[in-house]
């Protein structure tokens, strides 16, 4: 087992780097149990690269999809950023929720490392196409709410950065409640 320089634990103790066992990166614990170490950064890590690859590559297409409505005004594509803003998950990706979850709890109660992992990165790849169809429905409600210019700049912004999870969970809700028809009859007075 890996021990931690003496050195570091003295600058921890210097520091009063209480043991706080209901903090998940406790420095100090981290530091002496290398074990802890490596299973947090493997199970956190490669779920968030994931993550981080699926959202970068939708917000690219988005982007280009931008720019290609810019450049070719005379092109009659059939596809735009639209197409992005409005994705919904297929009915089936519900069963691969199901079966990640069941993954990660098994993986957790038995203390199993391979299945609490495997259903962890499962987990954050389904999150993150469930984050896309969350953010699809809070652009649509921005519009409905009529905002623009820079309050509209600065609420995307922070709600990225400070509610992800808020918005993964409208991009599932709205598999069963759809928020843009809603937002649509409320908009023409209909209900």
């Amino acid at each position: 087992m890996i021990k931690a320089q003496p050195e570091v634990i003295k600058f921890l103790e210097a520091i009063e780097v209480k043991d706080h066992s209901e903090d998940l990166f406790d420095a100090k614990a981290m530091i002496s149990d290398a074990p802890l170490m490596v299973k947090s950064m493997m199970t956190y890590g490669i779920g968030s690269f994931f993550d981080f690859i699926i959202i970068a590559l939708w917000m690219n297409l988005y982007f280009l999809l931008r720019t290609n409505r810019i450049s070719k005004t005379k092109n009659n594509s059939k596809f735009s950023e639209q197409g992005l803003l409005n994705l919904t998950m297929p009915e089936y990706v519900k069963y691969g929720l199901v079966v990640a979850f069941s993954f990660y709890a098994i993986g957790e109660y038995f203390e199993i490392q391979l299945s609490s992992t495997l259903g962890f990165i499962g987990l954050n790849i389904i999150a993150a196409f469930y984050f896309m169809q969350g953010f699809g429905v809070y652009l649509k409600f921005l519009d409905f709410a009529k905002l623009s210019g820079f309050m509209r700049t600065f609420l995307i912004v922070l709600t990225i950065f400070s509610a992800r999870a808020i918005l993964v969970i409208v991009g599932f809700v709205d598999e069963f409640i759809n928020f843009r028809k809603l937002m649509i009859k409320k908009d023409q007075g209909e209900l």
